[in-house]
């Protein structure tokens, strides 16, 4: 006996399966949440769940992030300026370093 769900149209849409799943697997940052029921009823439970969390949890933003410091909220002379200030600083450091080659010799 095949025991596996087949899909065929409906003869008033065409899209439909004839069965729906019994429990639903949301993976939600990292972790499981199981739903038992149909689809509906999911998006009733995640709606309700994200108010929930929203009301919960601080806004995200507020804290600096580590990510300030390596110029990604810049702008585009910023960027522009902080590049060619470590390419002038690159450069020093071949001078001294090719500098201190020549007097050792």
């Amino acid at each position: 006996m095949n025991t596996r769900a087949r899909w065929s149209p409906s003869p008033t849409t065409g899209t439909s399966s004839t069965t729906s799943p019994s429990w639903i697997l949301e993976l939600d940052r990292g972790r499981g949440v199981p739903f038992s029921g149909n689809y509906s009823g999911w998006l009733e439970q995640k709606l309700e769940r994200m108010a929930r969390e929203s009301k919960v949890l601080p806004t995200r933003g507020s804290a600096p992030s580590p990510a300030s410091s390596s110029g990604c909220g810049l702008g585009a002379r910023a960027r522009q300026a902080k590049r060619q200030a470590r390419l002038t600083a690159y450069g020093r450091l071949l001078t001294e370093a090719n500098d201190a080659k020549d007097t050792s010799r």
